[in-house]
């Protein structure tokens, strides 16, 4: 405990729950690709802050388990239900066509009751097949509103894990896995990436409070995503900093995008609701370049922080 509070204190973090987790974990090397994420950090940063250490509790901490657990526990019933019924059809049948077998040698015959007795076999034959397949079916219909419950949590889920809470951007994960993406398709794609950085955020957020700042945060996001759209790819990728990725533009109509990032953000006005008073002007910072997407999002970020002004 000590020495996960004497860490917080070298990283100038307050020692709160998540920060203590997180704190602990890298203290006792418990979690390698957690201790590689903060020392990656700390080469480009000197401090740490409550963003990125609630991103590494999410990812390496809390890791969803109870979801996770939830989820696999309802497919598990669901495959099994899914194969018990299809064994069930399959009984059914094979049954079915067994009647059939024994019954057309009587359907031949020449005595009228062995007729008749092979008919009403054959009768009772199909109206029990008949009765099964209507039970399956009910069965089968409860099965797909269940799968398509699960579809629907899946979805949800999808979506927490690959979009940030604060601005519903995508986050850093979820970007990584798009460039691996694109890496399949293409081994060496180039896209015009453009980093935005909200001036003095942290600042603003230590005079104003997280709660408010995340609401800020929110409507800058907005702005700035709205000018690439489906086009591109909006991500935030730390506490004041938003990366655009965006194929087929060239760089001067990715300065002209830029441009009107900044101006629209500037143009935004914010009022606190509880005391009326008008907040500060938020403003950008932008950096644009030809990025190669075999480089890692490291490298990247890092190449375009360098441009920042």
């Amino acid at each position: 405990m000590a020495r996960t509070i004497e860490q917080l204190n070298q990283w100038g973090l307050p020692v709160n729950p998540i920060n203590y987790a997180v704190g602990y974990e890298y203290s006792k090397q418990n979690t390698p690709k957690l201790s590689k994420c903060i020392n990656d950090q700390l080469l480009i940063s000197s401090s740490l802050n409550g963003f990125f250490m609630e991103s590494l509790y999410k990812s390496h901490v809390l890791e969803q388990s109870k979801f996770r657990f939830d989820i696999i526990s309802d497919l598990h019933k669901l495959l099994s239900t899914t194969q018990k019924n299809s064994q069930q059809s399959s009984h059914s049948a094979d049954k079915l066509i067994s009647d059939f077998d024994t019954s057309i040698p009587q359907l031949l015959s020449q005595d009228k009751a062995e007729v008749i007795q092979a008919v009403e076999a054959l009768e009772a034959a199909t109206q029990a097949f008949k009765k099964q397949q209507e039970q399956l079916n009910k069965q089968l219909q409860i099965a797909q509103r269940v799968n398509q419950k699960l579809n629907d949590e899946l979805t949800i889920a999808k979506q927490s894990v690959d979009l940030d809470p604060v601005t519903g951007l995508f986050n850093k994960e979820a970007i990584i896995r798009h460039i691996n993406a694109w890496l399949k398709q293409d081994s060496q794609p180039v896209m015009i990436a453009i980093l935005v950085k909200v001036n003095d955020f942290e600042k603003f957020s230590q005079e104003y409070g997280l709660l408010l700042s995340d609401v800020i945060l929110n409507k800058v996001a907005n702005k700035v995503a709205s000018y690439v759209d489906e086009s591109g790819l909006s991500s935030r990728i730390s506490f004041d900093e938003f990366l655009l990725f965006v194929p087929k533009i060239s760089i001067d109509t990715a300065n002209e995008i830029s441009k009107k990032i900044s101006l629209g953000v500037e143009k935004l006005r914010f009022v606190s609701a509880k005391s009326k008073v008008t907040l500060p002007q938020i403003t950008i910072d932008y950096a644009i370049d030809n990025i190669s997407l075999s480089e890692s999002l490291s490298v990247i970020t890092t190449h375009l922080r360098n441009k920042l002004p």
